[in-house]
């Protein structure tokens, strides 16, 4: 019997959607084992679990580096290299840092950061004192709260900083080679099952936001969801890249349509006003998402963020008149 990967997808109707359309390969369902909000622990279980459905030599080797690497990952939680230190930096539910303290062990960074209730993620970073004196960061891993309890779902490792195993003391075991297995070259190159213009509500390290749903796959085949919401009265985006989209908790809202709130009202005019759009140009929708609703300053700066409009009083022809998308008036009224 093959893994159960569609398990590993939190929204129920992606799962189901790709239960009935998509049969993922190894390391497709590696992928997203990887990707998921899950322990480390948790990870490696299901790693081994599918292992066992390796049947090329490529996916074979892939397989049992993927697990080397993890397992390398966990011990040195709890075997630190001697001199060595957690940085922990903690942040908001808007990614913004909020504190960096030094802890002697991953047991302190675990017994400390739980009792704080500020922060919705962490970065545990590990440093490492080399012969000369200076210091390396090997790994990170990335803490979040799962069930009541912190842990760790995702790290990172440096190839060029740790080129060996620092548990090893004759510095003669190598760790295996990574360059593979982190850097999202396992496109899935689908689409999620929603529309562009469809209310959703997305989770994302515990948050949740709403707004209107937008998606596209570049020409290396990622995929890229972004979520069009409210903050403080700022019409705002998330940006979600590559395959760590497929794992997140995202739900249709159709039936939370008419339950907006009044100055929320505009979330659903622009969502609609993409349904229409997609319906006489589909090339229209991706104009008015990027020209007109994104700052394109900011885009080129590699800022993943919309104009920021106030618009608790702005209906969506004063936002689209205020954006400056003369076109886009044309364009509704001929239409």
């Amino acid at each position: 019997m093959s893994f159960d990967i569609y398990g590993w997808i939190p929204s129920l109707e992606v799962a189901e959607y790709f239960r009935q359309n998509r049969v993922f390969t190894v390391t497709e369902k590696y992928q997203l084992i990887h990707d998921a909000s899950r322990s480390l622990e948790e990870k490696l279980k299901a790693l081994l679990e599918l292992e066992a459905e390796a049947s090329e030599e490529q996916e074979k080797e892939f397989m049992s580096r993927a697990i080397e690497v993890y397992r390398l990952a966990l011990r040195l939680m709890k075997e630190q290299p001697s001199g060595s230190f957690f940085l922990v930096k903690t942040f908001s539910d808007t990614d913004e840092l909020v504190g960096a303290i030094p802890y002697a062990t991953f047991t302190q960074v675990l017994k400390q950061a739980a009792n704080d209730k500020t922060a919705s993620s962490y970065l545990a970073e590990l440093w490492q004192e080399t012969t000369n004196g200076g210091l390396t960061n090997p790994i990170e891993y990335h803490l979040l709260p799962l069930n009541g309890q912190l842990k760790s779902t995702d790290f990172w490792i440096d190839d060029d900083m740790m080129p060996f195993n620092p548990l090893s003391e004759t510095g003669d075991i190598y760790a295996p080679n990574t360059h593979d297995l982190f850097d999202s070259k396992l496109y899935l190159r689908c689409l999620l099952p929603f529309e562009n213009g469809d209310l959703v509500c997305l989770e994302v390290d515990g948050v949740s936001r709403h707004g209107f749903f937008y998606q596209e796959l570049d020409g290396n085949g990622t995929l890229y969801a972004y979520l069009g919401y409210l903050h403080d009265g700022y019409l705002d985006t998330l940006e979600l890249g590559e395959n760590s989209v497929m794992t997140l908790n995202w739900t249709r809202l159709n039936a939370f349509h008419g339950e907006l709130p009044p100055e929320e009202g505009i979330l659903r005019e622009i969502g609609d006003l993409m349904k229409r759009l997609e319906q006489q140009d589909p090339l229209s929708v991706e104009k008015l998402f990027f020209d007109t609703l994104f700052n394109p300053i900011s885009r080129l700066e590699g800022e993943a963020r919309l104009s920021p409009y106030h618009v608790t009083s702005l209906t969506l022809a004063e936002l689209l008149k205020e954006a400056h998308c003369v076109e886009y008036q044309k364009h509704l009224e001929s239409h």
